[in-house]
């Protein structure tokens, strides 16, 4: 497999356009995810009209917040290890595993006692590096991943800050993105909106 595939924003407030992209080979601390599930939030929904309603405060876009286009959205992903770099030591081939999105600048002093979810120049996987509408995920190193082995990646949500999420499971859905054969298949929104929820295969 040469190429993957991802459903991308080109325009603000325009349909997520599917596309195809040369599939990345891990280096160094790199992980490449193959995406089995993906959550739909509400921020995604915000984030494809291209501003989120601040009511009297006005608007705030998330061109404002950072984000480029074309990009790739999807900051809820779960998938199967498909390719390692060569620093890696955490995670192998196969494994199941949560990606968590919040990654920080590395730099800061929140990013050195791990909170990287507190880091105010963030570069969040979804939102300024591409993220889970996709075929493959590539996660810039290891230490973002949590180990899901065993469990049912439909069955489980990821939420919480740090290293240490939590999980819990959801009975309904309001999106879903169908995959097979490594390829998307479709994109359907439910409602009601306004809740983070697993999408499946």
């Amino acid at each position: 497999m040469t190429h993957y595939t991802s459903y991308d924003l080109i325009e603000w407030g325009k349909p997520f356009e599917k596309r195809q992209n040369a599939l990345p080979e891990p280096t160094g601390p790199e992980v490449l995810v193959r995406v089995t599930a993906a959550g739909l939030c509400h921020s995604d929904l915000h984030v494809q009209k291209g501003f989120m309603d601040l009511g009297q405060e006005g608007k705030l876009t998330f061109a404002e917040r950072g984000a480029v286009l074309p990009m790739t959205f999807g900051h809820e992903v779960a998938g199967i290890v498909q390719a390692v770099g060569p620093e890696v030591n955490s995670v192998k081939p196969g494994q199941q595993v949560l990606v968590f999105p919040w990654i920080g600048c590395g730099e800061c002093d929140a990013c050195n006692e791990d909170r990287e979810s507190d880091c105010a120049t963030m570069r969040i996987i979804g939102l300024k590096q591409k993220g889970g509408f996709a075929t493959h995920c590539l996660v810039e190193h290891d230490k973002f991943l949590v180990d899901i082995d065993g469990l049912d990646a439909a069955d489980v949500d990821i939420h919480g800050q740090n290293k240490k999420p939590r999980f819990w499971k959801r009975d309904w859905t309001e999106g879903c993105i169908a995959v097979k054969d490594h390829e998307i298949q479709e994109i359907y929104a439910l409602v009601p909106i306004g809740t983070p929820i697993l999408i499946t295969p």
